[in-house]
């Protein structure tokens, strides 16, 4: 793919996720969510042979320094058991057939978890 290209379906997926993260505060979210799912399947799809593109929603997963698929801010003043609390935006990976590789990381919010 074209690095124009590349850079214009990231922006476009960035919109997608934050529909979705909206769409999560609405009563009505079904309709929406059938149609958010097929936007991601068509973009998993659409340059299957070069490799779709997915992208993933790290909320809630634990968080090490060992991560390489996101970049992560500390938010207070704990560094142990680290989880996501909130994603700017989300990992973005090119798929070809079971092999997926980071396209771009995701940018999140991390914290202590609290017990």
């Amino acid at each position: 793919m074209q690095n124009r290209i590349i850079r214009k379906l990231i922006e476009f997926i960035d919109q997608l996720f934050e529909i979705e993260k909206k769409t999560q505060r609405l009563n009505e979210q079904n309709s929406i969510n059938r149609n958010i799912l097929k936007i991601q399947n068509t973009l998993e799809e659409f340059f299957y042979e070069e490799g779709g593109l997915i992208y993933h929603n790290p909320m809630g997963e634990a968080y090490n320094e060992n991560r390489t698929d996101l970049e992560a801010s500390i938010a207070g003043i704990s560094t142990d058991n680290l989880v996501v609390i909130e994603v700017i935006k989300p990992i973005i990976r090119s798929k070809n057939g079971t092999i997926t590789q980071i396209v771009r990381k995701g940018v999140v919010v991390v914290e202590s978890k609290k017990d």
